[in-house]
């Protein structure tokens, strides 16, 4: 065999060859470190982030109670303790310098003027307060805040035994955006 038919027949071979390795080694469908920010982290051989705790988006750019923060309107109410307030009341949701909490602010329905919650999940803010009473510890308030992000509306739940008895008050409304 000639040198110019066996390049001829190899040919074909390398091109196959090369346009596998370069499909295979491709950087488009890995990103760069670096894109994740400094709140998440290049998962190898793909092209996503892994974002750390209280983060999320594309690149880890959104801090998780941005979806909470905001001017909020309570409608829906259902009160066991709270029956004279009106759909209509206002609830405020606002960063602290901490990425896990909110302050919560409503002059409407909160026993005191602030409130400050943990992000707790992705879509959840949860407050608990406990007291001792004697040797026991009872928890004497806690606020649930859902988000709802086919309606863009959180769902509120407050429990509350202040009085610490058997009975505890109850309230459970929907907040939409202001």
């Amino acid at each position: 065999m000639s040198i110019s038919k066996l390049i001829n027949s190899i040919t074909p071979c390398l091109y196959l060859i090369i346009l596998f390795l370069a499909g295979s080694c491709s950087d488009n469908d890995m990103i760069e470190p670096s894109v994740c920010g400094p709140n998440g982290v290049a998962l190898e051989g793909s092209s996503e982030c892994f974002c750390t705790v209280f983060y999320e988006g594309e690149f880890c750019e959104i801090e998780i109670r941005e979806k909470f923060i905001g001017r909020w309107i309570g409608l829906d109410h259902n009160c066991t303790h709270m029956d004279s307030i009106p759909d209509g009341f206002v609830l405020d949701l606002i960063k602290t310098n901490d990425v896990a909490e909110v302050r919560i602010e409503s002059q409407d329905i909160l026993l005191r003027d602030v409130l400050i919650s943990t992000v707790s999940d992705i879509n959840i803010l949860r407050l608990e307060e406990f007291q001792t009473v004697g040797s026991s510890v009872i928890r004497t308030y806690a606020m649930e805040i859902v988000y709802d992000s086919d309606t863009d509306e959180l769902s509120v739940i407050i429990a509350d035994n202040q009085d610490f008895d058997e009975t505890i008050d109850g309230c459970r409304f929907l907040l939409r955006r202001e």
